[in-house]
């Protein structure tokens, strides 16, 4: 093989990674697979119309966009300052969405978004993964390496049902691989590039700012041996261009929301107790075990057959973010929200020390074809045991999880756009589809953009239990004599939640109407309701 050759995998001249048809027809095959899980997310409202099925809290985020985009400023409703998001740069991409496009036709857009933030996270993933074995040495196929980034479940369905998620793992995969091309170029566009990177962590996720550290430590150990002593001559430039974009977004946030931290992390940690939240996070995690075994028992291998910085870095954010999620008491939703950025490093480094190890030189073609069909099955099996929850869903024997919810949501709101006047209000469990479809004033039981709900005390008497948890966090905080008995909205969704039932008090002030099958609950009387156009 001559200087300039390049084996097939491997990256060429100037980092650029070889596309070979395996890369192309996986990534062909995403895409196919991505447009009919689009599809079966959607579903048509009372009046025929398809919607795209966005997650109810991604809905939040779009409530937000959506005033922006109008000029009511980054809120939930207009005229009140309260910052019911964890996801600044999302939030942001949503308003642009909602600047040229309607309500529905921007939810399409986030979805296909999503799309291409998963395809980027698998092609730096496969970036990397041509890194892990060293000049010279063997690596899995590239396609395999991109195959084991799109396969992990959780990752699509965040991603395509307008979360963070994929645009947290691109980031994170992002900043490592310019600080891998700045450990081989040792251009000062990469290390900016990795600072960019970082800092944007931070403001995608306030729980980025782990994910970046991470990052910042790798960084930090690939000048310590590019540039031994003199390596923080390096490392301060990074870290400055790092704090630059959580730093505006601490002024902002004091000016704008006068507020140190976001109303959700009072929400979802305050006054709940260590002891509580460890408690409800190691019940969450629990059923993860069997994947979060598998991951490390694969890094495990890799590291000892030949460690790496990338390998070393998989592991540490994997543990990290496992231990994060412990720590906070667990997610209301078992799809490893928190957990899933660090999996796909993970799944590629694991798929690269089986590879390396199975399929070894000098063997016959024969042997050769054994040594690759093993290894295939032993990744098939991993791969099988980190989406076995999910594999209805991913193979659409079902439909995507809580699209029941989105599809009752809409109609809800569309049945109320018909009935309700401009002054109307409406009160919430689910915060996302009915106040963002509806524009009306809302009332948000559970407290994302409530302040009175998220300074109460926390119910842990284990009414509010899922998931393995005693306490769900985000979803143990309410007052519904405050949100219902003293705002009286228009529209009110229910009438109890945990130990709190205020239904008789309801029923004498709420009427139980019917509009195109729709039940509501309307204020008894209300002038905003126009209840003359109320048909079953």
């Amino acid at each position: 093989m001559s200087a300039h050759a390049v084996e097939p995998g491997r990256d060429g001249p100037g980092g650029s990674p070889s596309i070979g048809l395996g890369v192309t027809v996986v990534g062909a095959m995403y895409l196919a697979w991505s447009v009919k899980f689009i599809e079966r997310a959607s579903f048509l409202s009372l009046d025929r119309t398809r919607h795209w099925g966005i997650f109810d809290d991604a809905l939040i985020s779009m409530r937000y966009a959506w005033n922006l985009a109008q000029g009511h400023g980054l809120v939930w409703n207009p005229g009140e300052r309260v910052e019911g998001y964890s996801n600044l740069l999302t939030t942001l991409l949503m308003a642009l969405f909602c600047t040229v496009f309607d309500r529905r036709t921007a939810c399409l857009a986030v979805a296909l978004t999503g799309v291409a933030t998963v395809l980027a996270a698998a092609y730096v993933t496969c970036r990397l993964a041509a890194r892990l074995a060293g000049p010279g040495r063997a690596t899995c196929p590239p396609a395999l390496a991109l195959a084991s980034a799109l396969t992990f479940y959780p990752l699509s369905y965040w991603s395509l049902s307008g979360m963070e998620t994929g645009l947290v793992t691109v980031l994170f995969l992002g900043a490592l691989l310019a600080t891998e091309r700045w450990a081989e170029t040792g251009r000062d566009r990469y290390s900016i590039a990795t600072g960019l990177a970082l800092g944007l962590l931070c403001v995608a996720r306030p729980d980025g700012v782990l994910l970046a550290a991470i990052g910042g430590l790798g960084f930090a150990h690939v000048a310590r041996r590019r540039d031994g002593s003199s390596w923080w001559r390096r490392v301060w430039p990074v870290a400055g261009v790092a704090l630059i974009p959580p730093a505006i977004q601490l002024l902002v946030r004091l000016a704008y929301y006068r507020s140190l931290v976001p109303n959700t992390y009072v929400l979802k940690l305050g006054l709940l107790p260590l002891g509580e939240r460890l408690r409800n996070g190691l019940g969450f995690v629990r059923p993860f075990w069997p994947a979060a075994l598998t991951l490390l028992a694969a890094l495990g291998f890799a590291l000892r057959r030949r460690p790496s910085r990338l390998a070393w870095v998989a592991t540490t954010s994997l543990l990290t973010l496992l231990a994060y999620q412990v720590a906070v008491g667990g997610d209301p939703w078992r799809y490893w929200r928190i957990v899933t950025p660090a999996v796909p490093l993970a799944m590629a480094v694991g798929a690269h020390g089986l590879w390396t190890a199975m399929v070894r030189g000098g063997a016959s073609p024969a042997g050769r074809m054994v040594q690759r069909a093993v290894a295939l099955t032993i990744l098939a099996c991993g791969l099988a045991v980190l989406n076995a929850p999910f594999l209805q869903e991913a193979t659409f024997r079902q439909r995507p999880y809580q699209w029941e919810g989105n599809v009752r949501n809409v109609r809800v709101a569309e049945a109320l756009g018909e009935i309700l006047g401009p002054d109307a209000s409406v009160g919430v469990y689910w915060a996302g589809s009915v106040p963002y479809y509806t524009e009306l004033k809302a009332v948000d039981f559970l407290g994302k953009t409530d302040p009175v709900i998220a300074r109460t005390a926390p119910d842990l008497s284990g009414a509010v239990a899922w998931s393995g948890m005693n306490s769900v966090p985000g979803h143990n905080k309410y007052d519904l004599h405050h949100s219902i008995v003293e705002l009286r909205p228009t529209y009110v969704e229910g009438f109890r939640w945990g130990r709190e039932d205020v239904s008789e008090w309801g029923r004498a002030h709420y009427d139980s109407v019917t509009h195109r099958d729709v039940p509501l609950w309307l204020r008894h009387g209300a002038p905003e309701v126009r209840w003359e156009r109320i048909r079953p």
